[in-house]
């Protein structure tokens, strides 16, 4: 009680990612040196693959609390600075299904229309998510 659902199945879907999407030539990490957008800034993705021959990276954002503009604006700054080679935004479809008490959370046909009028200059895939809660012990 007191905790939102989303924050599980945020930490749940990085480790998720983590064990699925590791890759020959490929390196998942959730290390914040290997996360970082810039090296002249202390901000960082929540989970990342690395290519390993080119240093570029797949920067992750689990967008389950307000504010994923600033996110787009940090996927910016990585592509300016070399490092980000594409982004991947995950939010909730209906944030209902995730908090209902969360009234900020974003959702993803709000996102897109964001996207669409913003035209990201780097390369960017939204997931949404249903997140419907089937387990009793997110309760």
């Amino acid at each position: 009680m007191g905790r939102g659902y989303q924050m599980d199945l945020a930490a749940d879907l990085e480790g998720y990612l983590e064990r699925e999407l590791r890759r020959d030539g490929l390196r998942p990490s959730r290390s914040r040196s290997d996360l970082t957008y810039s090296p002249f800034l202390n901000q960082h993705a929540d989970f990342g693959l690395i290519h390993l021959a080119s240093k570029q990276r797949i920067l992750f954002e689990v967008e389950f609390r307000p504010n994923y503009e600033k996110d787009l604006v940090k996927f910016q700054i990585g592509h300016n600075s070399g490092l980000l080679g594409a982004a991947v935004m995950i939010v909730a479809i209906d944030r209902k299904s995730l908090n209902p008490a969360y009234t900020s959370m974003p959702e993803f046909d709000s996102v897109v229309r964001v996207l669409r009028e913003l035209r990201p200059t780097y390369p960017l895939l939204v997931i949404g998510l249903r997140g419907g809660r089937n387990s009793s012990r997110h309760r």
